[in-house]
């Protein structure tokens, strides 16, 4: 069984939720605490994006630096990436 909370709710509004008993309040607000905590959660994120960010432009990377590469050239890149680990972890495991 999962753990319940209490929370105390002005007259006017439970009265309110009262009058549409068809709704199931516990899963209104449910959904209402997973999208805000979601929202806080992309807040955070972002603001570490800046972080991140600044950290880079303060030690020189210029704004053109960070912009993506398409589709088929970041497939490329890391298909050569994954080439010269293979050749550096091969050579590294050959007896000699």
């Amino acid at each position: 069984m999962s753990p319940s909370f209490t929370i105390r709710l002005p007259a006017d509004l439970l009265e309110a939720m009262r009058r549409h008993k068809e709704i199931n309040w516990s899963q209104v607000i449910r959904d209402f605490l997973y999208e805000y905590i979601k929202r806080i959660e992309e807040m955070n994120r972002m603001e570490m994006s800046k972080e991140i960010l600044n950290k880079l432009l303060g030690l020189g990377v210029k704004p053109d630096d960070l912009t993506p590469y398409d589709y088929e050239k970041e497939i490329m890149i890391y298909n050569r990436m994954a080439e010269k680990k293979w050749k550096r972890l091969s050579y590294m495991t050959q007896p000699q």
